[in-house]
């Protein structure tokens, strides 16, 4: 039997008036290339949407849009990075749930971590 406290913890959002989702106005895609081919997937990563919405109230959207693409189009493929990639139930093809930044060459390094004893 739960107890109050940890219920409340775990469920007590439930009761919390909650912001309503805003959804971006448009769709962030990425272009990569698999060994079977030039792959292209929409990006379902929430911060990207967020991102946006914020630098939009502060930038307008035009600026904005030029800096998503400079951000995340120039800067990041750049410095390093990797797609967060995963399936769904209701799709049934890959899709990109994340970007993580990476510093160039550090992908290496933590790829070889991972067999270190």
């Amino acid at each position: 039997m739960w107890h109050e406290q940890e219920a409340n913890s775990l469920f007590g959002f439930l009761g919390k008036s909650l912001v309503p989702y805003e959804p971006a106005p448009f769709y962030f895609k990425y272009r990569y290339e698999t060994d079977d081919g030039v792959r292209e997937g929409t990006c379902q990563d929430w911060e990207i949407e967020a991102t946006f919405l914020k630098w939009q109230r502060r930038y307008g959207e035009k600026e904005t849009l030029q800096k998503m693409s400079d951000r995340f189009g120039a800067e990041y493929p750049k410095k390093g990075f990797v797609l967060a990639m995963g399936t769904h139930k209701a799709y049934p093809q890959w899709l990109i749930n994340g970007v993580i930044r990476l510093d160039r060459g550090i992908e290496n390094e933590i790829q070889q971590s991972l067999f270190d004893a």
